[in-house]
């Protein structure tokens, strides 16, 4: 009987040339297949935001057909909105591209967030002139920001320029070595309570507009006056005419209306209460509008401040034993909405007690209108302080009196007004010996009297009537 024997067939697997072959050629497929895919998904994501661009460019060259000019990023939202579009709808902060106005060339154009570069081999606009929409500070400041109505936070170490659009929330925007900026930079700023921190040096490099009437906050200015509809406009382009007017007109707050209440001596715009002590509402910050003269003294300012005086004065008439006012940690803005600008703050110490009517501790001084008045000084800057004089008076009393009196490192900037000393045997400014790294810079205005330079500081003279010498 014959055995059945079964025969395998020797199985023989791939050799290391034909696992290399194979290999090579996976490897050749994925080099030309992968860039073909990342290319294929580049375009459509950057065909997706061009399209947007595309849309919100139609608004812009409708915009322009109506003869109404586009200045501000503002007033390009402005547009786009009346086209049916919404703020957010140019927001995208998480892609790789992302829609900006180019000022420069009034349109909107596609940026490529990681080349820093617009998508568009032929445009050269510096990045400050490119515009986008946030809700919140980015990381990295590619382009000048456009804050939202979303945009709640105090904008700091700002770089580039900042448009704050029809936000009411921003109350502060701080600049880091703004000295140092050597690019054009915007900043666009609606509302009297939002303060520019250390914009007051004297960059010429840095514009600032403010979009609102500073004697009637919440008049626009920002941008040219739109023609008067003829007859031959379409109706539905003058109802669209009038609807945006209205809606870019803010309503316009007028103190005068303020009907105040027995006792109470100042209205706070930040809450809508009036007070009997201007010491207690300085707590809430904002805007402070006076309702009467207040007899106060060594009143703290530690919060971002405005002080519309409205013809009222603050101080003791008789004589007191402290400083009228102290900014200690904040800024203020001295100014007054009244006719005559008859506001004054006054400080009528015994001359020995070396008081003044504003002393800066820590912060920012801005007059803008009124009357500052000491009996030995009306205003003393100690170290790290800044003062800017753009109109109003500054006068030391008395036969011992000086306007303005500084301390090291401290900025000076005159920009209008009239400072002055009642004797001709004081100062109107002055720096005693051992000061250094201040800097006076005179403007405009008028300085009557002599101005004493004796530490080591500068003055700074592009302008304004000096009636003595400057004195060092």
């Amino acid at each position: 009987m014959k055995s059945k024997v079964k025969v395998f067939a020797k199985r023989r697997g791939f050799t290391i040339v034909e696992l290399v072959i194979v290999i090579v050629v996976v490897a050749v497929l994925a080099a030309v297949a992968i860039p073909t895919l990342s290319g294929v998904v580049k375009e459509a994501k950057i065909s997706v935001v061009s399209q947007l661009a595309a849309n919100f460019n139609k608004a812009v060259v409708g915009n322009e057909a109506t003869g109404d000019s586009i200045v501000t990023m503002h007033d390009a939202v402005c547009a786009i909105e009346d086209y049916g579009f919404e703020e957010s709808d140019a927001i995208d902060e998480d892609g790789d591209y992302c829609v900006v106005w180019d000022s420069e060339k009034n349109r909107f154009v596609v940026f490529d967030r990681e080349t820093k570069t617009v998508c568009d081999e032929e445009n050269s606009t510096p990045i400050t002139k490119l515009w986008q929409v946030v809700d919140d500070m980015p990381d990295e400041q590619d382009t000048s920001l456009y804050l939202s109505n979303n945009f709640t936070e105090t904008v700091v170490n700002a770089e580039v320029g900042i448009d704050v659009g029809d936000n009411k929330h921003i109350e502060k925007i701080i600049y880091t070595d703004i000295d140092d900026i050597v690019k054009d930079i915007i900043i666009r700023i609606n509302d009297p309570k939002t303060l520019v921190d250390d914009t007051n040096k004297g960059n010429d490099n840095v514009t600032i507009i403010y979009a609102y009437d500073t004697e009637n906050p919440g008049t626009s200015e920002d941008s040219d006056t739109p023609d008067v509809p003829d007859s031959t406009d379409t109706p539905e382009s003058s109802d669209k005419t009038e609807d945006s007017d209205k809606r870019d007109e803010p309503e316009v707050f007028d103190p005068d209306k303020i009907v105040a209440e027995e006792g109470k001596v100042v209205y706070c715009v930040s809450d809508g209460k009036q007070y009997d002590s201007l010491a207690n509402a300085m707590t809430i910050g904002g805007e402070m509008i006076l309702l009467a003269d207040i007899n106060e003294c060594d009143i703290q300012v530690t919060l971002d401040t405005i002080l519309d005086l409205r013809g009222f004065t603050v101080g003791y008439k008789n004589e007191q034993s402290d400083d009228t006012i102290v900014i200690n940690g904040g800024s203020l803005i001295v100014k007054d909405s009244s006719e005559n600008k008859g506001g004054k703050i006054q400080n009528n110490c015994n001359p020995r007690n070396n008081c003044a009517a504003i002393r800066l501790k820590v912060g920012t001084l801005i007059v803008e209108a009124g009357t500052i008045q000491g009996s030995k000084i009306a205003i003393y800057a100690e170290v790290k302080t800044s003062v800017t004089i753009n109109e109003g008076t500054i006068i030391g009393k008395g036969n011992v009196g000086m306007g303005i009196y500084l301390l090291s490192d401290v900025i000076l900037e005159i920009n209008g007004g009239y400072i002055t000393t009642e004797t001709t045997t004081r100062y109107a400014i002055a720096v005693n010996e051992g000061m250094i790294g201040y800097s006076i810079i005179i403007n405009g205005g008028k300085i009557d009297r002599n101005v004493a330079n004796f530490g080591a500081g500068e003055v700074i003279r592009n302008g304004g009537e000096l009636s003595g010498e400057i004195k060092t």
